[in-house]
């Protein structure tokens, strides 16, 4: 049986897919997605949509008859976004706070002292194929959903992250 990826199951891992297989899909999936902050898997993420790749693009516009109204020239200039959207579920005793290293649930973001480095790790099967660094997060924005009647009764936490520019260390 191939190796497992890193789960926060670990009682119960779930087996790698087999890329090595005739017929084997070739999409690239997030079967092998882990999200850690200091080496450990923070569990129980539902969703993970990183916006590392925006710019600003300027237009320029001239004097000239020919041309008048319509941009002559679009010049790339500095990078934007460097901010994550995560969700969550809660898990007692380790929420998110806690999941990302501190040791105790905030009253509110000001109670963030420091930042955190967020890695996301994707395996294609038990293989690593990418790994991003995300250093110096800070919440910008950390939500708990509302708690309906008819719902599931899981915790659900949205936030927001900023972060300085990633670097690949794998793949």
């Amino acid at each position: 049986m191939a190796s497992s990826t890193p789960t926060s199951d670990t009682a119960n891992p779930v087996p790698s897919m087999d890329f090595t297989r005739e017929g084997m899909f070739t999409s690239k999936t997030y079967h092998g997605l882990s999200i850690l902050v200091n080496g450990k898997v923070i569990g129980r993420v539902q969703s993970w949509a990183p916006d590392a790749r925006t710019r600003t693009a300027v237009h320029k516009w001239e004097l000239n008859a020919t041309s008048f109204g319509r941009p002559v020239d679009l010049i790339p200039s500095k990078a934007d976004g460097y901010s994550i959207s995560v969700s969550r579920i809660d898990v007692w005793d380790s929420e998110l706070e806690i999941a990302c290293g501190y040791g105790t649930v905030w009253s509110d973001l000001i109670d963030q002292n420091y930042p955190f480095v967020f890695t996301e790790q994707l395996y294609k099967g038990d293989r690593p194929y990418r790994t991003w660094i995300y250093p110096s997060c800070w919440f910008t924005s950390y939500a708990e959903q509302s708690s309906e009647a008819e719902g599931d009764g899981a915790y659900l936490i949205t936030a927001q992250v900023m972060h300085m520019p990633r670097t690949k260390t794998v793949g």
